[in-house]
């Protein structure tokens, strides 16, 4: 890190390599264990007999298709990290199609996160013939994956090991209750 005669100078640097730090490190951390959520909250739950999961090909546990997004304000950045993973259309012309086809718009996140019903109720797509099964219930692997990442502090220790590699020695103790908090929004956001 370069000298500085500033403090604005000196924060600006510091966001920059915090903006850095979370897309090439701490983005990946939050992926996996995402990965081991979806593993242990919806893939576990119970196991299909009309498709075959897509898992690391095309499915939830692709990273893939899950997109960061940095936030910046003035003085923070946030990590935003989205399962942006589409219906599985393999089987959509036949009749035992279990989604919703003509809503192409729709992401699998939401329907698995809510459940069916709820997912009904705000406008979404849902399962066509068979809606009743432990499928169709909530299985938040979001709230499940913010959990296991507070427990384990996982994205700190990264960012924290980010910091290192690049030289940079900081005094957790001060600012890891910062850090601990996950920024995961719900709602998709589409673009850039």
């Amino acid at each position: 890190m370069g000298k500085h005669n500033t403090i604005k100078s000196l924060n600006d640097e510091i966001l920059k390599h915090a903006r850095d730090g979370l897309v090439r490190r701490v983005s990946d951390t939050v992926k996996d264990v995402q990965k081991e959520s979806i593993q242990d909250v919806v893939y576990n739950a119970y196991h299909p007999n009309v498709y075959n999961r897509r898992g690391e090909n095309g499915g939830l546990l692709d990273k893939g298709n899950m997109e960061e997004k940095v936030l910046q304000s003035n003085k923070k950045a946030s990590l935003i990290v989205k399962n942006l993973t589409e219906f599985n259309r393999e089987n959509e012309d036949d009749d035992s199609f279990s989604y919703n086809p003509s809503v192409y718009n729709d992401y699998l996140t939401p329907l698995i996160v809510l459940g069916h019903d709820r997912h009904i109720g705000i406008g979404g797509s849902g399962y066509i013939h068979n809606n009743e099964g432990d499928f169709t219930k909530s299985r938040d692997f979001i709230r499940d994956t913010e959990s296991r990442l507070k427990s384990t502090n996982a994205h700190v220790n990264s960012m924290e090991d980010y910091f290192e590699s690049i030289g940079i020695k900081v005094r957790w103790q001060h600012v890891k209750k910062k850090l601990q908090k996950v920024c995961y929004k719900r709602k998709t956001w589409k673009g850039g």
